[in-house]
Order: C-alpha cells, then structure tokens, then sequence
C-alpha cells in the first residue's frame, strides 16, 4: 500500500490518533446527551412535584391563572389527570382536551411515585418526554402530567456536537502534522543509514552517518558506524596480510629459484658451490615450510576452528621437556636457561602442544635477543584469587637483551610486524608472536610484556588455573 516508511508512519499515525479522538468525541457526545436528558427529567420532576404541593388545597384548577403561569414559566405544557383519569389541561378556557386524540397515557397508571416516559405525540408529530407527579390530599386531581418534546433537548446539544466535529477536525490536521514531523525524525535518519549501507556494500568503506541522537536510530548509527569502521580496518588489515604473504613467500621462493638454475645451469661448478646453493634451497624451503604452516595456523584461529586438547599435565616435566628441545638453541645462543616452578603448582589443566608452542617461541625469541653467556628465566608460578579474578597461573620467560621500545611494544603482537632492528633472515615472519597471543587468548588467557631498553623484557602469560 506504502512504498516508504515516512509514508506508513504518517498514515498509521494520523489513523491511531483520529480513531482515537473520534471514539472518545462519541462517548463523551453520548454522555453529554444521557445527561442532558437526565437533568431535564430531573428539572421536570422538581416542578412537578413544586405545583404538586401548590394544588393540594385548591379544587378543580382548569382555571387557575397559576397553571397557565407555571407553563409560560417553565417553557412546559402542563397536564392533570383526576381520578378518574381524565385529561385536564389548565386554559383560562377550562376545555378538556381529548387523551386518545393526545396519544398520551392510555389507561390507569400507577401514581404512587413520579412516572417518567417517552412517547410520540401524534398532535405535535415528534417524540415528547412525559414525566408524571402525584398529587396528594386533592379530591379533583390525581397527578400532574409535564411534557416538554425531546427535539427540544436535542437542539440544546447541537452546539456541543458542532464543537466536537470541530475539535475532531482540528485533531485531525495537528495528528497529521505531529505524523509529519514524528516520521521524518525516524524516516530521515533510517534513510540516511540504507544509503549509507548501500554504499558500503558497494566497496565504499568511507561511509558514516552522523547521529546527535541518543534514542535507539542513535544507538543503530554509531553501531552502523562502528561496524563500518571494522570492515574497513579488516579490509586494510587484510590488504596488509596478503601483500606480507606476498613478500614473505616471495624471498624465499627468490631465493630457491636463484639457486637451483645456478645448480642447474651449471653457474655453480665446483663443489663447495654446489654444496652451498643446496644448503640455501634447504634452508629456505624449511623457511617457507614454517611460513606457511604459521599461516595455517592463524588461519584455523581466524575461522575459529582451532582444536584444543585440554588435559592436566605434571608441570615440572612439561618444563624439562622443553628444556630438552631446546638445547642445541641454548648451546647456539651461549646463554644459561633457568626455570623455576613454584612449590604451590603441580600440574595445570590446558592444551599442552599449544602452550608448549607458545613458551618455545618466546624462548626462541630472548635467545637470539640476548648475549652470550646471558641469563633468561622460565618461571612459573601460581597466583591466588581475588575479587575481581580467579586464581591464575602465571608463566614468565625473561631476558637480559635490549629491551623492547615503547613504539614497539604496542605493535609487537601484530602480524607480520618486525622492528627495523630485526631486518634480517633470523628474525622471521614477524607471525611468532601474533599467533603466541592468539592461541593464548584461545587458552582462555592472556599474553602481555614488559620492557625497558637496556634492560630486557619479561613476556607473561597468565592462563586460569
């Protein structure tokens, strides 16, 4: 029926508010009638029963200047009814008028209290309301008859019903105007946001909406904005991955590429040269082995499908494990390994691959980052529960190297990155540590590290017991 917004909101709007109106205009008009007609009848039985005490000592009152006065007073015709139930209408002329021609109160009637009727009148050709008094300790008259036709009461009303069709058609315009003005504030800024997003879904990333709104359109803007906001650093980080892939996979595909045509052709003739460029191919198809199982495993933790294999493992022997793995790096980097357990942790329950991944890198990392016959420390320690965090397991490695800059500490975790300082084939991908942080933060931990130049650098990681 509406192609827009704007337009359903208006009508429905305008529609709620004038039905509405109109149902309430009809049972106040309604009221206002029944009152109006109650009060009549009510006026009608005061003077009623008013001439009723005036007559109770006076006979026949055909002719009593008194009647005649009442109805020109009280804007009423004026009846009685004697025992006999006849008709007496009080003119000077004392005529009795016919009640069957009146078409009025055929046969007796109980006049024990006021009566109150409504009847058409044939004589007057319009419904008249009839309200009969009795009359006590009068010998002639039984009751006092009033009668005042209801087209009289109903003319009384027509300037409430002309005011409430007026109020209901002014009711009506401001409804439609409030609609106007309601709609645009919800339709302007939706239509802004569908803009907006078909823009975006379009590939234009540069999109926000602007908002000073703080109900829920203004809380739909700023996650709109948000999430923009998120697809597009996604999208630069993604740009960013792929043309790192690119670089990282090239230099060693470079490199394998050169040495095998000198091998090939012949450029390498003698042996140690041959031996030489094998040794390059070997060493750089390791790399790219590595390479692309780092990309592997950030992609399963990307997709969310990383495999856990939670279970307790004995501390102590975790750590001498590790100790032993990597003991042709230590006897490389000249440097001494101290671990250290706290009496108060014997096994904890988490992933032992993953965490054993983890330690090695960090482990990796303050050797080559230290100097010969330099200290690091794997420490491992429990910490109690307090009460804003469960009890923890801290593991610490430590190095006495150069320290880490305040610069390099905030991108230190991201992927790919590198410092100038590690240029080299030695330092890797610069994906170490982005996937070390991500397969804790998988662990339900967290990795965090501190540092001062000149001073080495303490890497933590702090997993829940």
């Amino acid at each position: 029926m509406f192609k827009t917004l704007r337009a359903r909101l208006v009508f429905y709007i305008t529609l709620v508010v004038f039905i509405s109106l109109t149902i309430t205009s009809i049972l106040f008009y309604q009221f206002m009638v029944s009152y109006s007609r109650q009060s009549k009848e009510a006026t009608l039985q005061k003077q009623g029963q008013m001439i009723a005490r005036r007559i109770g000592s006076i006979g026949r009152p055909e002719t009593q200047p008194f009647f005649f006065l009442s109805e020109q007073l009280t804007g009423t015709r004026v009846f009685f009814i004697d025992h006999d139930d006849n008709l007496i209408e009080p003119k000077p002329s004392g005529k009795r008028p016919d009640r069957d021609s009146m078409g009025m109160h055929r046969g007796p009637m109980p006049m024990d209290k006021p009566q109150v009727t409504e009847e058409y009148l044939p004589v007057l050709g319009t419904d008249v309301l009839f309200v009969s008094v009795p009359v006590q300790d009068n010998p002639d008259i039984k009751s006092i008859v009033l009668t005042t036709p209801l087209i009289d009461i109903r003319r009384a009303q027509l300037p409430l019903f002309y005011l409430l069709l007026m109020a209901i058609s002014l009711s009506f315009i401001i409804a439609l105007v409030v609609g106007l003005l309601v709609a645009n504030s919800i339709s302007k800024p939706v239509r802004s946001l569908t803009e907006a997003a078909d823009k975006v879904a379009n590939g234009d990333l540069s999109q926000s909406v602007k908002t000073k709104s703080k109900d829920e359109i203004g809380r739909l803007t700023r996650t709109f904005n948000y999430m923009v906001e998120r697809v597009r650093r996604t999208f630069e980080a993604q740009s960013r991955f792929t043309s790192d892939v690119s670089h990282e996979l090239r230099t060693p595909l470079t490199s394998i590429e050169g040495y095998s045509e000198a091998y090939l052709t012949g450029v390498a003739k003698d042996k140690k040269s041959k031996d030489k460029a094998v040794k390059i191919i070997n060493e750089e198809s390791k790399r790219l082995k590595r390479l692309i199982g780092s990309l592997l495993t950030l992609s399963k933790i990307d997709a969310g499908a990383l495999e856990l294999d939670l279970s307790e493992i004995e501390v102590k022997n975790f750590i001498k494990r590790i100790k032993e793995k990597l003991e042709p790096q230590i006897k490389e980097a000249r440097v001494d390994l101290k671990t250290e357990v706290s009496a108060n942790i014997k096994t904890i329950r988490t992933d032992s691959v993953r965490l054993e991944q983890v330690i090695i890198n960090l482990l990796d990392n303050a050797f080559r980052h230290s100097q010969a016959k330099s200290i690091v420390n794997l420490t491992i320690l429990k910490e109690p529960a307090t009460e804003r965090l469960p009890e923890q397991v801290k593991i610490l490695v430590s190095d006495e190297g150069p320290g880490i800059s305040d610069e390099d500490q905030k991108k230190i975790f991201d992927r790919f990155y590198r410092s100038g300082k590690d240029d080299t084939k030695s330092a890797g991908a610069g994906l170490g540590l982005a996937i070390a942080r991500e397969m804790v933060e998988a662990l339900g931990g967290t990795l965090t590290v501190q540092s001062e130049l000149s001073k080495g650098t303490k890497f933590t990681i702090s997993l829940p017991r």
